[in-house]
């Protein structure tokens, strides 16, 4: 009896094994988080990564957040693991967004136009198109900007896709010194196109963050077709080591 009860737990065993390849070591690996930024009084990474660098913004008139005027943002350098591949994720309070341009992020060294801006309230990669929705002032929205290894760059406002961009290596390409600057408007511009705000966190993933992850919808991949083999493997054993049992 007991070797058979054995027999049981082992195929048990087997078919849990076979079901967590499936659900997940054979899927993609999701992106990981490599720095976390809270602005809890520190502009310090609780990953222990690099620091983000202030441009003339302040930690102290608002708990927990990072306040800056206009041109006065933060700088990270150093930060992409793979400056081809990456997500961005943050959250930001605008106290206006008046005027017709007012840059997010720059990834050129402040040295060309395009980046990721508001347009009239709108989120854009320049120069291509902006998105549906607008963004509030004076509350909290969230963005979040991906990037594939295929020059796929994705932007995302509260959680609903607002574009897909695929025309050029450009699009969202970091400068060889990987430095990104937030809120700074560029020198090709006179930095004319910014405006004043707060940022709640900043993350950033070492990977390209679903649209199911970015609308916070738990998700579990789908099996490949070959693998339904391998599950009815699993369920057979299951079912023998039942029937010595009885």
């Amino acid at each position: 009896m007991k070797e058979r009860t054995s027999n049981k737990h082992r195929a048990a065993a087997w078919l849990l094994a076979a079901l967590g390849s499936l659900l997940g070591g054979g899927a993609v690996q999701a992106a990981t988080l490599v720095h976390d930024y809270q602005f809890n009084g520190t502009l310090l990474d609780a990953l222990g990564g690099p620091a983000l660098v202030s441009m003339g913004g302040e930690l102290a008139s608002q708990p927990g957040r990072y306040h800056f005027d206009r041109n006065q943002g933060l700088q990270l350098s150093n930060g992409l693991v793979d400056p081809r591949v990456w997500s961005l994720e943050f959250r930001v309070s605008y106290e206006s967004l008046a005027g017709t341009w007012n840059k997010l992020i720059d990834f050129q060294d402040l040295s060309l136009d395009g980046g990721l801006y508001f347009e009239s309230g709108h989120m854009q990669y320049y120069p291509a198109k902006a998105g549906v929705d607008s963004a509030p002032t004076g509350s909290d929205f969230t963005m979040v900007l991906t990037r594939d290894e295929h020059d796929v760059l994705r932007g995302y406002l509260n959680g609903v896709k607002q574009w897909t961009l695929s025309d050029s290596p450009e699009q969202g390409s970091v400068s060889l010194a990987n430095r990104l600057h937030f809120f700074v408007d560029d020198h090709q511009s006179d930095q004319r196109e910014a405006q004043g705000g707060s940022i709640d966190f900043l993350r950033v993933y070492d990977g390209v963050l679903s649209d199911a992850q970015i609308a916070g919808v738990p998700t579990s991949p789908v099996p490949e077709p070959g693998s339904f083999a391998l599950l009815s493997a699993g369920l057979l054993a299951l079912g023998v080591a039942r029937r010595r049992r009885a």
